[in-house]
């Protein structure tokens, strides 16, 4: 099950996330990296955002995420390579990231799910954002 979202649709409510907004209290257009929108698009869904561009020596996890019970790992990637044509390399990578960051944890998780949101920037458009579940 995919859920696809505008860029438009996810700066309406920005404001309530402490999202960009202007001088006259309206809320500004979407900007900064599409980690950023991912994490403001889980954030509407009602995620609880963990982390944001986890970093360590063998790579990035995008979103770190709570979910109903489950710790959700998401890749952000360009809408041009969806999840279901990654190379088993990319799903192995990501679960390898995964399990270094639940090393670092001191609390017990026991259900994961990895997720991914693609980004389409068209041109002279809203970018969209599609989450796709359970991708490995």
């Amino acid at each position: 099950m995919d859920e696809t979202i505008t860029g438009t649709e996810v700066a309406q409510d920005s404001a309530s996330f402490g999202g960009p907004t202007s001088a006259d209290g309206t809320t500004a257009p979407a900007e900064g990296t599409d980690v950023d929108l991912a994490a403001e698009f889980l954030r509407r869904q009602g995620f609880t955002i963990v982390a944001t561009s986890w970093i360590c020596r063998y790579g990035v996890l995008d979103v770190i995420a709570q979910d109903k019970g489950y710790t959700v790992f998401v890749r952000v990637a360009d809408a041009s390579l969806p999840p279901r044509c990654w190379p088993f390399a990319m799903h192995q990578r990501l679960r390898r990231l995964a399990l270094l960051w639940l090393a670092e944890q001191h609390d017990p998780v026991w259900q994961l799910r990895f997720d991914a949101i693609t980004v389409d920037r068209p041109e002279d458009q809203a970018p969209v954002l599609t989450h796709h579940l359970a991708v490995c």
